[in-house]
């Protein structure tokens, strides 16, 4: 399936959440390919003793991801994020953007 990761992810008013790309930086629009990038590269727990397979794939998919715009994508690589996501963000930006990767 195509997703287009570029998505502003908004909150329940409509409004853009915002994030610095550096502490002193401008803020900007959060958006799907930001929220995707860190649940796959962030290290969790879980993650301790992944083999390189597991890990090259997963690099593989931020990859592409990274690119931005629309990308293909299958099922298990977007089941993949969604099941990352509310362990490194909070329910509501978790929860967005796992209702965005819905398609």
């Amino acid at each position: 399936m195509k997703m287009d990761f570029s998505q502003v992810m908004k909150d329940m008013d409509g409004t853009a959440f915002k994030i610095k790309d550096k502490k002193d930086g401008p803020e900007r629009d959060l958006t799907l390919k930001d929220a995707s990038l860190l649940a796959l590269c962030t290290a969790l727990q879980e993650d301790v003793g992944m083999d390189g397979k597991t890990s090259f794939e997963r690099l593989e998919l931020a990859r592409r991801i990274n690119k931005g715009g629309a990308i293909e994508i299958d099922p298990a690589e977007v089941t993949l994020i969604q099941n990352r996501l509310p362990k490194v963000y909070p329910i509501l930006i978790a929860g967005v953007a796992y209702e965005m990767l819905k398609g």
